[in-house]
C-alpha cells in the first residue's frame, strides 16, 4: 500500500529502487537513463574510427515495478510496452530535433 493511500513516486536517471529505499512505499518505477550501454557505444564507436560529433542520445528505459506491479493496471503495462516499441522503430517520434 503506498503512502496515505494515494501518493505514488516515479524515480529518475536510475533504478531509484536500489539507491532510495525509503521509497518503497510508493515507488512504482523509473525513468532511466541507460548510460552505461551508451558509454559503451561511445567507445565502440571510437575505437572504430566513426566516433560521433555534436551531442549523443542513448537509450533509456523504465524500472522494474518492484513490489507494485499489482498496482499498475495491465492496460497501462500494455501501453508502455507499445509506446516503448514505437519509440524503439521509429513509428512514434517525440519531435525532438525536428525542423
Amino acid at each position: 500500500m503506498c503512502i496515505r493511500d494515494s501518493l505514488w513516486c516515479i524515480g529518475v536517471d536510475t533504478d531509484q529502487w536500489e539507491t532510495v529505499p525509503e521509497a518503497h512505499p510508493c515507488l512504482v518505477s523509473s525513468a532511466m537513463k541507460l548510460i552505461t550501454p551508451g558509454v559503451v557505444d561511445l567507445a565502440t564507436a571510437s575505437v572504430n574510427g566513426e566516433f560521433p560529433g555534436g551531442n549523443f542520445f542513448g537509450a533509456v528505459g523504465l524500472a522494474d515495478f518492484h513490489d507494485h506491479a499489482d498496482a499498475v493496471p495491465q492496460d497501462v503495462k500494455d501501453l508502455l510496452d507499445t509506446t516503448n516499441a514505437g519509440l524503439l522503430d521509429g513509428s512514434i517520434t517525440t519531435g525532438y530535433g525536428e525542423g
